[in-house]
């Protein structure tokens, strides 16, 4: 019995995954077309020599925000996800941050891995941090990123329970600072 009720919550977590990988390629197609804007009309965006944020110097993010001010950041737990490494919701995600940033003239942030993690929490492969917990955290890197010039937001993630994480900062973003930002 407890074999098939793991077996089909599995499955669950399987699809859920999947489910959450399409709404993050579309997700990031609509970031292409909201910060698109900045190169439409013929203009290209500029070759960078990474869109790393912890790559770059002081001086390389200097001239980037005289000129724009995006910034992506990939969220998704490390956790147990059965036959794959404990890395697969993050590494995902900031592969996909990259591709994007380079369309749209973006930065990424390093890989945010303090989020809640959901039914998992069960498994000792799992790092856990509660709702709240990762939230608060997420929400001071993020006023960081506020402080140091960046004005447009963009979470991408392949994790469901991520929106738990991802939501309250996107609203205090909105509400101490103005910033519309997106997931």
């Amino acid at each position: 019995m407890i074999g098939k009720r793991n077996s089909k919550s599995a499955k669950r977590r399987t699809k859920m995954t999947r489910t959450g990988g399409v709404m993050t390629i579309l997700s990031g197609l609509a970031l292409l077309t909201v910060f698109a804007a900045s190169t439409a009309w013929g203009q290209t965006v500029p070759h960078m020599r990474t869109r790393k944020l912890t790559s770059m110097t002081s001086a390389e993010i200097e001239e980037y925000l005289k000129r724009n001010n995006v910034i992506i950041i990939p969220v998704g737990p490390v956790e147990m996800l059965g036959e794959s490494p404990v890395e697969s919701e993050y590494v995902g995600p900031l592969g996909w941050s990259i591709k994007m940033a380079e369309k749209a003239d973006a930065l990424v942030f390093p890989h945010f891995v303090y989020c809640y993690p959901g039914g998992t929490v069960s498994s000792r492969a799992t790092f856990y941090m509660s709702m709240l917990e990762s939230s608060e955290f997420l929400l001071k890197i993020s006023q960081s990123l506020v402080r140091q010039g960046f004005r447009r937001f963009f979470f991408v993630s392949s994790h469901g329970p991520a929106e738990h994480t991802i939501y309250p900062v996107i609203r205090e973003l909105y509400e101490k600072h103005g910033i519309a930002a997106m997931e």
